[in-house]
């Protein structure tokens, strides 16, 4: 796993990839609120990078801003991973063209609307 270091602060979105063929999701040229995402490999000295080999059951955290992936080594076996998406209670729906990952579809939100909690449940609320 690699990560471009501070690049979640570099105020920009980038197109999500595909997993399996490194290609953009189909229709997110359609946001013109991201861009392509940099070709780190071409260039690695001009970036801030870390990486981590990992182990089945280590877990790795990250804001979703910052640019990650695996090397170019070769996938000699299958791969399982989960992920999950966290947010805070100030979080709200943003409506953007194109596919999104995951595919949420039909849940009546509006753009700027509150998260909805029967579809991203509070499992821990700061004290008020």
């Amino acid at each position: 796993m690699r990560v471009v270091k501070g690049s979640h602060r570099w105020d920009k979105l980038f197109y999500p990839r595909v997993f399996l063929d490194g290609t953009d999701f189909k229709d997110s040229t359609l946001d013109p609120n991201m861009q392509a995402v940099p070709d780190i490999n071409a260039r690695p000295e001009d970036y801030d990078i870390a990486a981590w080999s990992l182990e089945p059951g280590d877990a790795i955290v990250f804001d979703f801003r910052t640019l990650h992936g695996t090397g170019n080594a070769e996938i000699k076996s299958k791969r399982r991973a989960f992920s999950s998406r966290w947010m805070g209670d100030d979080v709200r729906y943003c409506e953007r063209p194109g596919e999104t990952s995951p595919p949420y579809t039909d849940h009546g939100m509006q753009t700027g609307d509150p998260m909805r909690e029967d579809w991203f449940p509070v499992l821990w609320r700061a004290d008020t």
